[in-house]
């Protein structure tokens, strides 16, 4: 079985906010794909409930996820707020791991105003993005078909 990373704001967002969308993919890799299962970090960490001993374990135990992930699933709202999934996106462009990200609200006009919204060297971590209403489930189609 490969594994999907689940990266995306946690800790400036609200707790459903953060794990809605993981629990959704979750639910759909289970359900529709014969190659994926996907890692949501809120089943193992939280920042409301303090189950790890120091930042350094969750730092640790990131890093781990994403080497071992084969595909890393960025979900691109409030990425800015979110220098965790920025760091994931690091170590993912460095292990050459594919980045699929989505940004359902986004809407903008060009690559340039989307570069500017979530940074351009969060664009260019990503292999593809996907945009607008049905974002996500696109980019977990493409996950599946691509790299299944």
């Amino acid at each position: 079985m490969k594994y999907v990373w689940l990266c995306g704001a946690s800790e400036k967002v609200s707790f459903e906010d953060s794990n809605n969308w993981r629990k959704e993919c979750v639910s759909w890799f289970k359900s529709f794909s014969k190659h994926f299962r996907a890692w949501n970090p809120n089943d193992y960490y939280s920042y409301s409930e303090r189950r790890h001993n120091s930042d350094l374990e969750i730092l640790l135990f990131c890093l781990q996820k994403v080497t071992e992930s084969k595909v890393i699933l960025v979900n691109l709202d409030n990425i800015r707020m979110s220098v965790g999934s920025i760091v994931e996106l690091a170590w993912a462009y460095l292990f050459r791991k594919p980045v699929i990200g989505f940004y359902e609200g986004y809407k903008g006009k060009d690559d340039d105003e989307l570069r500017s919204t979530i940074h351009s060297w969060v664009y260019e971590f990503c292999w593809r993005i996907e945009l607008g209403d049905g974002a996500m489930l696109n980019a977990l189609d493409y996950i599946e078909e691509y790299y299944g």
